[in-house]
């Protein structure tokens, strides 16, 4: 039996998750290459402030760059444990959509955490870990939305497993200087408010056929009279137990 692969289709192209992994990896190249390179695409609080609709690019830009090999490492193997069951229940662009979001909202709060001076707080910011607190939170809200759809012992352990991972990042968070605790609660609040409108909900029609409605596609429809809800881009298909891992930085 082929085991499908976590980073290609299976017609053989590259897998959402991939494609954001080089992307991630080329911007690191390029920081090492060119020092001036981090200075324009960081998240600057100062830039932010002066030029907010010139600099605005990076609240984005930011979660593909690393401060040092073993912050792009952390982050990437979290990314590859996570990454792919995510991306099999949401499909290639919701997957896609879910996690620049969750850069962005991270470093929106950030940002305004930094404008505020909170303790902890910096004036510059950089790391994918907003995003990949933003798949663990639309993970759990998928996981709540749909439980009923799979068998209790799985959907419970998966959810068990991303409370623990929560809690652990949130305690590592306090204890080790230098983590963007801001920039991982508002991924992961970002992540969890993506998945409840637009991310999947299972559904059955009248014939027992499965239909993936989303919330705001739901919504759509009963503002605008006459139009019907139609089903998102994916269909669930899990024949495995939730796998996460114990610890995402």
């Amino acid at each position: 039996m082929t085991q499908r692969s976590k980073f290609r289709t299976p017609s053989g192209s590259l897998t959402s998750l991939s494609k954001i992994l080089l992307a991630t990896a080329a911007a690191f190249s390029a920081q090492a290459v060119s020092p001036p390179f981090t200075d324009f695409f960081t998240r600057s609080t100062p830039a932010l402030l002066r030029r907010p609709t010139e600099n605005c690019y990076r609240l984005l830009s930011s979660g593909f760059l690393h401060g040092s090999v073993s912050h792009i490492l952390m982050n990437t193997f979290s990314l590859t444990q996570i990454g792919p069951e995510v991306e099999s229940c949401f499909n290639p662009r919701r997957f896609t959509a879910l996690y620049l979001s969750s850069i962005i909202g991270g470093n929106i709060i950030s940002h305004n955490a930094a404008v505020r001076r909170y303790p902890g707080t910096a004036p510059f910011g950089l790391g994918a870990s907003g995003g990949v607190f933003g798949l663990l939170g639309g993970y759990y809200v998928f996981l709540r939305l749909n439980r009923s759809y799979f068998s209790s012992p799985g959907v419970d352990i998966g959810l068990e497993s991303l409370r623990r991972t929560a809690a652990i990042n949130a305690v590592g968070g306090i204890m080790v200087k230098g983590i963007d605790n801001y920039a991982h609660l508002g991924g992961a609040v970002t992540g969890a408010a993506y998945a409840y409108f637009w991310g999947p909900r299972l559904r059955r029609d009248g014939v027992g056929r499965l239909l993936d409605v989303p919330r705001f596609d739901e919504l759509r429809g009963k503002f605008r009279n006459g139009w019907g809800c139609k089903g998102g881009e994916g269909t669930l298909k899990i024949k495995r137990g939730p796998r996460l891992p114990s610890y995402i930085g």
